[in-house]
């Protein structure tokens, strides 16, 4: 989940090898068709640049924020309903990984992208967690301005701390050296003992309403507490449809005290009295 707290943070900084800002989303509905797909480029462009970032850069988080000016530190909110792509994001993230796919190896399918609200203005963010390899072309890219053959490897460091160039060879060689020393550091970490803590359920219910398009998560939902103090550690979203009543998809930590949970959860009246329940735990219920 992309948090108000790194997005903010991200703002008070300049561009830099992991964060671009665009002020304005990168076409409209009335873009011509062949402009279209060179607008696609641009957009692919930025995602792979930022992938590989440069040297230096590895283990660290890359943003793409569209709807703030760099120039003008400002928030320009962006209106996705007037954009027929952004109206639903999981579709679009969908055909945007497809693209990749085609067109990289080792593409960012950790991809994440969401709509964040900062002080009442909508900002569309892209969010690549560090990848652990390099992001190389595997075909050709045509963006507004250029085209990019296969097989090079774009970074983000040229005259300007952002700007997009192809890597030379002794870049690339170095790169890759620290997304391997990298990756390897991240298969010596030890798990940690509290690493279930963090365990949720929001994939499980973005994939039941992918099935099940008329669904959508009902406004103040999720409910997510975690009071390890009590053991009260449970998850409940509300997914409500026109003319039916809402579904609950409910999910009880295998660590919770379940009569507490289930006490908190009645007292506050997160669930409606006979509404249909999914319920998903990781040991069986003893309420």
């Amino acid at each position: 989940m992309i948090t108000v707290d790194e997005i903010y943070s991200c703002l008070q900084q300049e561009e830099s090898p992991v964060i671009e800002f665009k002020r304005d989303w990168y076409w409209s509905d009335n873009t011509p068709s062949q402009e279209l797909a060179r607008q696609w480029g641009e957009l692919q462009k930025d995602l792979i640049s930022l992938c590989n970032a440069y040297i230096g850069y590895c283990g660290v988080n890359r943003y793409l924020i569209v709807g703030f000016s760099e120039t003008e530190r400002k928030i320009h909110s962006l209106d996705l309903s007037a954009i027929k792509k952004l109206k639903d994001l999981k579709a679009f993230k969908k055909e945007l990984i497809a693209k990749l796919e085609k067109l990289v190896k080792n593409p960012p399918l950790n991809l994440e992208i969401e709509t964040v609200l900062i002080e009442g203005q909508t900002l569309l963010v892209f969010k690549i967690p560090s990848p652990t390899s390099i992001t190389e072309l595997k075909n050709e890219l045509q963006t507004k301005t250029i085209t990019i053959m296969s097989g090079i490897i774009v970074v983000r460091k040229g005259q300007d701390e952002d700007s997009v160039r192809a890597a030379s060879p002794e870049e690339t060689s170095e790169l890759i050296a620290q997304f391997s020393s990298y990756k390897d550091a991240l298969a010596k970490q030890k798990p940690k003992q509290d690493a279930k803590r963090d365990r949720s359920i929001k994939n499980t219910v973005d994939l039941y309403i992918d099935k099940n398009r008329s669904l959508s998560i009902d406004e103040g939902y999720p409910v997510i507490v975690k009071d390890w103090g009590e053991n009260v550690l449970f998850e409940v979203f509300k997914l409500k449809q026109q003319f039916s009543p809402p579904t609950y998809f409910l999910y009880i930590h295998e660590h919770a005290a379940q009569n507490k949970t289930y006490e908190y959860i009645q007292k506050n009246k997160l669930i409606e009295t006979n509404a249909t329940q999914i319920i998903l735990t990781e040991r069986p219920l003893d309420l």
